[in-house]
């Protein structure tokens, strides 16, 4: 067992005098290339403008035309403003004008929308075989959708010749039948009264 002892005891010797004969490589890490802040900052500005611009898209193409003629109506002198405001104007007694008590004209109302069970037979021997795979309903009229026998329909688009999709809602569609607007709820299936035996 010494001999044992001795060789490994003469093994480490040699390690070790390998090692301090030997030069230590020093491994050093390589330089990391860095990005300039400034570039990083502008990057970063330019994708939260698009990315808000991409999400406030919709909303602001009615706000630049609601406010068009507004804004075109807005004094362009501040000055000329002040002095031209009606604060700034002598007030007038005005002659009372007789009130007109004529009703005033309402805006029509909407038509019934009526369900399945509402409708007179004739109409609906005129509904088609409809077959409601997918409903996407969202607040903006542009990206409603639904599938109806395999094939995409946005509003206003004709199922058949009689039949238009008038409305996607949430719960559902519109269709307009013969003058009738007729609510189909989503995931229902309709079998035409002509495929039935």
């Amino acid at each position: 067992m010494s001999y044992l002892l001795q060789a490994l005891k003469k093994a480490e010797q040699e390690r070790q005098a390998q090692a301090a004969s030997q030069p230590v490589a020093v491994c050093q890490a390589a330089p990391v290339a860095s990005i300039p802040h400034w570039l990083v900052a502008i990057v970063v500005t330019v994708l939260l403008i698009t990315v808000f611009k991409w999400f406030d898209a919709p909303a602001s193409t009615e706000e630049r035309v609601a406010a068009a003629p507004a804004m075109s109506a807005a004094p362009q002198d501040t000055a000329a403003s002040v002095v031209n405001s009606p604060l700034n104007k002598p007030v007038h007694k005005q002659e009372s004008k007789p009130v007109n008590n004529s009703p005033v004209e309402q805006p029509p109302e909407p038509a019934k929308v009526y369900e399945l069970a509402e409708v007179p037979q004739e109409v609906l021997d005129l509904i088609p075989t409809l077959s409601l795979q997918s409903h996407i309903y969202s607040r903006a009229q542009a990206y409603r959708s639904v599938v109806i026998n395999g094939q995409t329909f946005n509003e206003g688009m004709f199922i058949d010749a009689q039949v238009v999709l008038q409305e996607i809602t949430n719960s559902g569609i519109v269709i307009n039948v013969a003058g009738r607007q007729v609510a189909l709820a989503k995931g229902l299936s309709w079998v035409s009264a002509k495929h039935v035996k």
